[in-house]
């Protein structure tokens, strides 16, 4: 009986290894795509304003490159979060513990892993915050974009240079 109780202990520390691995590696790939999109959304939105060379955009520039810059501190905190999430949870896996001493390095490892939580979760909250304003700055500066742009428009120098340059 003793073979088969091993057996299905270590079945289940397998199967919830693999949950663990698909679960990190899903939450890996979805901080990816967010990270990357804020960056992107960011990134793409300066391009155009500092080819315009237009003095009235520079404002919206600051603010989608302080989104962009969100965005890579953002990724910076995803790293460490799961960095830490990682180091957390390895000791656990690797043990299968049947010994009283096993059973007791495993509990060491669960308290030590109880402490550096809160710290886990600060980092991951940390990170989210940091996207969302990443997205926040994006919306802003698309804001300031339009108000810049209906203001410019409205410029009669820049009428007169317009309507001269559309001239052949």
């Amino acid at each position: 009986m003793g073979n088969l109780d091993d057996e299905l202990l270590k079945q289940r520390n397998q199967a919830i290894l693999d949950q663990y691995r698909d679960s990190n590696n899903a939450m890996i790939d979805f901080s990816k795509m967010a990270l990357r999109g804020t960056m992107l959304l960011n990134g793409a939105a300066v391009i155009p304003i500092v080819y315009s060379k237009s003095s009235g955009l520079y404002e919206c520039a600051i603010i989608f490159g302080v989104g962009a810059l969100l965005s890579v501190c953002a990724s910076g905190f995803a790293y460490f979060t799961q960095w830490a999430i990682t180091g957390l949870y390895a000791q656990a896996f690797h043990m299968n513990a049947k010994t009283e001493a096993e059973v007791a390095a495993l509990k060491k490892a669960e308290r030590q892993a109880t402490r550096c939580r809160p710290l886990e979760k600060i980092s991951r909250y940390l990170s989210i915050a940091l996207v969302a304003a990443s997205l926040v700055a994006f919306g802003y500066g698309l804001s300031t974009a339009y108000t810049s742009t209906k203001e410019m428009n409205k410029m009669p120098e820049l009428k007169v240079y317009l309507e001269g340059a559309a001239k052949p």
